[in-house]
């Protein structure tokens, strides 16, 4: 089933936020002028990726959206043991033993 970012704003927004702190938007923009689509159309590859339910998307989404302006920011680019003791509250995604942490990992390594 392919996912669209746009039925996730809140993972959307940290995706995107992830990659600009990371430098990464700066480097897509070097090279592309769409560097924000073009990490929106990754998103959408690894939203719908086997494994990867609706259901727990939503959840996570959700999640993200409960979250203070603060701790948002804490989760895109905190420090570490901070970043990590929010997304230990998490729902999980796909497999029982797949945190919110292993996810937005895989996504930043492997899909953006």
């Amino acid at each position: 089933m392919i996912q669209d970012h746009k039925a996730y704003p809140n993972i959307t927004r940290l995706t995107l936020d992830m990659v600009a702190y990371n430098g990464g938007l700066h480097r897509l923009r070097a090279t592309h002028i769409g560097a924000v689509q073009d990490v929106k159309n990754k998103l959408d590859e690894c939203l719908g990726a086997d494994g990867i339910y609706h259901d727990d998307l939503k959840k996570l989404d959700d999640w993200l959206g409960s979250l203070s302006e603060d701790q948002f920011m804490t989760v895109a680019d905190g420090e570490e043991s901070e970043m990590q003791a929010l997304l230990n509250q998490a729902p999980n995604i796909g497999d029982p033993e797949d945190s919110a942490s292993d996810f937005f990992n895989h996504l930043y390594e492997h899909c953006i």
